[in-house]
């Protein structure tokens, strides 16, 4: 309301009358000794800062934004009244702390004092140093201030005079002038003293005992303080109501209905009163850094039998009207919760060469009982975090949050009396214990949910009409028992198939049990969970527990996924090298390692893990030094990875577009842009609101290339500025020839590796087959970020153990020599097409060739690539390598289960050492090459690029790495499968190879080992550099690789010696 007092003028500045709003605030703030008018934020300022700037840059605000340094004082004619002072008269304290906690305890303290109107700022800053290297900038403010400042812009005035150390006068200045709603200055009734009394905390002291934690947890779990408890679901929870483009108003309506009627529907409520913001845009000016809690419009809402579409329609139109009216200032008492919007200022924050995060703060004098706050990440996902008062105990919030989110997905919550209770029975005493006081059917039933991916689902659901099939019917089982103590037998879940069916055949594990029964429950669960692993890696649903890992498909890389989902998922433990000598999951289980708990994943509780810069990881440092090098040679797509594929049926393009930006927002590492930065590089999100923005998607229609080679040439030597593009280009052609459709996926590097693809093309088929249907997509969880990872593994250092290992085995080892000398007789002319030209051939198998190294493999328990590999290095030291030969490969890197589903570039290369002088026979050699693969795989976090910086080598002109042979497994890659449609057909799709005419290595061998059609297929493709080797001897090295491969083939047990197979296969002339 604008106020018809004057405006006043003295010698020493403005002075004007305080608004009406300001004299409630100063008259509530008089009879205040505790500081409630008061709020407190702290951020963390991840990087190297400079505090003299900082100091500096906070010290010149006022001159920018006067409202930093008004005084109010009482004047007996004009009553309230404001001014600014030109000069700042306040201390910038710097506080030497501990940690983060201690910073943010004191802060908390210093907002408890009230601050003095007439001579002290209403707003504070507290510079925190904790352990002389993290630095916490803390603030104090006063509601006061509420609607004439804007974090936006302090915070950008803050950063413009912290990097530059000056700032441009604001050429408008945006004031929340509109103050119609209701703001409350103290705490509302207690909905715990008259609606939802079970909340209430009460002076019982309970001692809080949890594995990993002290009994001191229970001193602050007891303390009767205000609490924040939040998560984050994917926004798609909510594509009934609104979609996920949807403004703010509509998404809060949403929330602020389900939770309305989650809250009216538990607690069995005649009614509920609610506030919401009226203007959720305004977030800015909200002093209290956290949510909006001002500008509020309320509503009485009861229990209705209409849909829930009715009531968000009914908020939305309610704070329609309250936005078009301006309605005086009113007070209000009664019981009430609030929803609003998140509030998160520290995007404003950008300060050179530091990233800002909010600290988590619960308020210390909340308004509102409780609150719940909404907001969306960068990542697109819903943030949900619910407040509640010092009256609540500090064991419901958790519980309302996630019930409610359960709510969100259709379960219905039931809350019990529990003055109605009767004395529990033994078995029901068990039952609570084991399924967590669910019915077996509820449980059963999630259960059904989450593998179904149908949140609609009813315990009356047959489980295989909506989906289900054996692979997942033992996944479910699996879980029941590991999870909940329910046992349930296969062949009843296929005879009662709805979750109230078979609650009636299940059996819940005896808390107590002999240990003979435990040993016996936990080897077939290990079985039967070690067998569902198998089956979903190797795409064999009719696997059984007696058949080989290896005899299905199995190799090294989907072994590693193999160990490290057992381990996340269910707590087992295997060693890689127990899984190459027992190779069924009946034998496998004998040797597994089962923890008590499974390894949980955290990504369900990312908050918002995105922030404004991240750090490249180890492996991304030193693609990017590396493509640096390269860059200067004129090589400026070599770390392009160009992929194609042949659609045999027609494909929605649109459709299509759709079901890959979706796999595009969920992955943030895809739309990351990397900056070379002044002391390092970087990798800063490309947020969701902003994707659109840029090109990255092309239907046929849009190409100007008739035929698929033009296309793919074009887009293999694409040079990526990945400072302003997207590091992806998804191109579809359609061939003016054949008719058929190609897509073209090219990606850099830097954001994909070969784990990530089968991720993405799992995602992508699923994505599509939902976008089929008229839905978005449906995900089980949220992937961890990638640039979490990245700053995680930054923060955590170079593992020096990991660093040592690789430098104990290459240590003394020279740098890689081409092959053949200079002066070999089939050397050609030397190249000048290109520092980097070269070419590619493929050497072909016979398919008994095959089948010889497949039965190989099988006898001496090694993978398909260990003899391959070893055949190749055979055929390579015949021609002249040295005895001690160094092999590059890739290797997954990713050593943490957390991030076994997030799609990045964690491969970091490796070098093996070969020594052929340690061996007699095929057998031994294999045995080698498997054990130094497997042995190397903990250590795999530190890219070849550290280890050669470490040792003491003759690095030629030009750098690269100290290999001349580089071999890849390319196993099973999803390039070569179908897209789902939701009536059950398939739309097939082959891979294309690639046209490579650069090469950055001498010599590079891809194994592809593939499934076409339902076949097994094994295909050897070596690239090479023109400058190394001619065209005669990239013959010699092709015909004698394949002769190696047909020798080793032959060799049923390995006992042949290497010596008589050279002079079977090399002609003394030939070396």
């Amino acid at each position: 309301m604008a106020s018809s007092k004057p405006y006043l003028q003295d010698n020493h500045g403005h002075i004007s009358i305080a608004t009406e709003f300001e004299e409630r605030v100063w008259m509530h703030h008089q009879h205040s000794d505790n500081g409630s008018g008061q709020y407190a934020a702290a951020y963390h300022l991840i990087g190297k800062s400079n505090l003299g700037r900082l100091v500096s840059a906070l010290n010149k605000l006022h001159q920018f934004i006067p409202a930093l340094n008004l005084r109010y004082h009482f004047d007996e004619d004009n009553g309230l009244v404001k001014s600014a002072k030109d000069t700042a008269d306040q201390t910038i304290n710097i506080e030497a702390v501990e940690s983060i906690e201690e910073a943010i305890a004191h802060l908390q303290h210093k907002q408890s004092n009230p601050i003095q109107l007439d001579s002290q700022p209403p707003i504070q800053f507290i510079i925190y140093i904790c352990n002389e290297k993290e630095v916490v900038l803390g603030i104090v403010s006063h509601q006061i201030l509420s609607g004439q400042l804007s974090w936006k812009e302090v915070f950008d005035v803050l950063s413009a005079l912290y990097n530059h150390g000056l700032a441009t006068e604001l050429s408008e200045k945006q004031n929340k002038t509109n103050k119609a709603g209701y703001t409350p200055l103290a705490k509302l009734s207690d909905l715990s003293e008259s609606a939802i009394s079970w909340i209430k905390r009460n002076d019982s002291k309970i001692s809080w005992i949890q594995t990993g934690l002290s009994e001191d947890s229970s001193s602050s779990l007891n303390a009767a303080v205000s609490r924040k408890f939040a998560t984050s679901i994917e926004i798609n929870a909510l594509e009934k109501y609104a979609d996920k483009n949807s403004n703010r108003t509509n998404l809060l309506s949403v929330v602020a209905a389900l939770f309305s009627r989650y809250m009216l529907e538990v607690n069995k409520l005649e009614s509920l009163n609610v506030f919401v913001p009226i203007d959720a845009e305004r977030d800015m000016f909200e002093m209290n850094g956290a949510l909006i809690e001002t500008d509020l419009t309320h509503l009485t809402l009861t229990p209705s039998s209409s849909k829930i579409e009715d009531e968000i329609d009914k908020i939305k139109e309610h704070i329609g009207s309250a936005q078009s009216q301006s309605s005086e200032y009113y007070d209000y008492s009664d019981a009430a919760t609030l929803v609003t919007w998140l509030v998160d200022p520290s995007k404003h924050l950008s300060f050179e060469n530091i990233a800002s995060r909010k600290l988590s703060i619960a308020p210390l004098e909340p308004r509102f009982e409780l609150a719940l706050g909404v907001g969306v990440d960068e990542q697109g996902a819903l943030l949900l975090e619910l407040f509640v008062g010092p009256s609540v105990s500090a064991h419901i919030g958790a519980y309302i949050l996630e019930t409610f989110v359960k709510y969100i997905g259709g379960e219905v919550i039931e809350q019990a009396n529990v003055l109605e209770l009767e004395a529990p029975t033994p078995q029901e005493t068990e039952f609570e214990e084991s399924a967590n006081s669910l019915r077996v059917e509820d449980i059963i039933l999630e259960e059904f949910r989450d593998a179904l991916a149908s949140e609609s689902m009813t315990k009356h659901d047959d489980f295989f009409d909506l989906g289900g099939h054996s692979l997942i019917a033992t996944r479910v089982i699996g879980r029941l028992l590991t999870k909940h103590g329910i046992e349930v037998q296969i062949n009843d879940l296929f005879s009662y198939s709805t979750a109230e069916q078979l609650a009636q055949h299940a059996i819940v594990q005896q808390t107590e049990s002999t240990d003979s029964t435990d040993e016996l429950a936990n080897t077939t669960s290990v079985e039967q969970l070690i067998l569902a692993e198998f089956r979903e890696a190797l795409s064999v649903e009719t696997m059984s527990l007696d058949d080989d890992f290896f005899d299905c498909g199995g190799h090294s890389l989907i072994a590693t996924r193999v160990i490290g989902r057992l381990l996340k998922n269910h707590g087992i433990e295997i060693q890689i090298n127990d899984l190459f000598s027992y190779s069924t999951a009946r034998s496998l289980s004998e040797h597994a390692n089962c923890h008590d708990k499974a390894v949980e994943p955290t990504c369900a509780s990312i908050e918002a893990a995105e922030l404004s810069k991240a750090p490249l990881s180890l492996t991304q440092t030193s693609l990017w030094y590396a493509k640096l090098q390269f860059d200067e040679m004129g090589l400026k797509s070599l770390f392009n990875l160009p992929f194609a594929l042949r659609f045999l049926d027609e494909v929605d393009e649109t459709i299509f577009g759709q079901a890959f930006r979706d796999v595009l927002l969920r992955h943030s590492g895809l739309r990351s842009q990397f900056y070379k930065g002044e002391e390092s590089p970087f990798q800063q999100v490309v947020p969701v609101e902003d994707v659109d923005n840029y090109k990255w998607y092309w239907t046929s229609e849009e190409s100007e290339f008739p035929t698929r080679d033009g296309l793919l040439k074009s887009e293999a030597s694409h040079v990526f500025d990945l400072e302003n593009e997207l590091p992806l280009r998804i191109r579809f052609v359609r061939d003016e020839e054949s008719g058929q459709q190609f897509l073209s996926l090219l990606f850099h590097h830097i954001v994909l590796d070969e784990w990530s693809v089968n991720l993405m093309m799992d995602e992508l088929t699923h994505a599509y087959k939902q976008r089929m249907s008229g839905a978005a997509p449906k995900w089980k969880e949220l992937p961890n970020p990638f640039n979490e990872f990245a700053r995680k593994q930054r923060e955590s250092g170079t593992n020096q153990v990991n660093l040592n290992y690789w430098k104990n085995i290459l240590e003394g080892v020279p740098w890689a020599k081409p092959i053949f000398p200079e002066d070999h007789y089939l050397a050609g002319m030397p190249d000048e097409t290109g520092v980097a030209s070269g070419g590619w051939v493929e050497i072909k198998l016979e398919q008994d060739v095959i089948e010889g190294l497949y039965a190989l493999a099988k006898s001496v328990n090694a993978s398909l690539f260990n003899v391959v590999y070893a055949s190749i290095t055979s055929a390579l030291h015949f021609l002249g390598a040295p005895k001690n030969l160094v092999v590059g490969t890739p290797a997954s890197g990713r050593l943490d289960a957390e991030y076994f589903d997030t799609i990045g570039y964690f491969t970091s290369i490796v070098a093996h050492l070969v020594k052929f002088g340690e061996v007699g026979t095929v057998a031994e050699l294999i045995e080698q090459v498997k054990n130094s693969i497997n042995e190397s795989m903990p250590h795999t976090d530190i890219p070849l690029g550290l280890v050669q910086q470490e040792l003491d080598l003759e690095v030629p002109e030009g750098g690269g790495f100290m290999f001349e042979v580089f071999i890849q497994l390319h196993a099973k890659n999803k390039f070569n499968g179908a897209l789902e449609l939701p009536n059950g057909d398939r739309l097939d799709f082959q891979q294309v190879d690639p046209d490579k005419s650069e090469s950055g290595l001498g010599l590079q061998f891809e194994v592809l080992e593939e499934v076409v059609n339902g076949e097994q297929v094994l295909r050897v493709m070596m690239s090479y550099m023109s400058k190394n080797y001619s065209p005669a001897q990239v013959k010699l090295l092709s015909d004698t690789t394949s002769a190696l491969f047909a020798e080793f083939a032959k060799s049923a047990r390995g006992d042949q010696l290497l010596e008589d197979i050279k002079g079977r296969v090399i002609d003394s002339e030939t070396v």
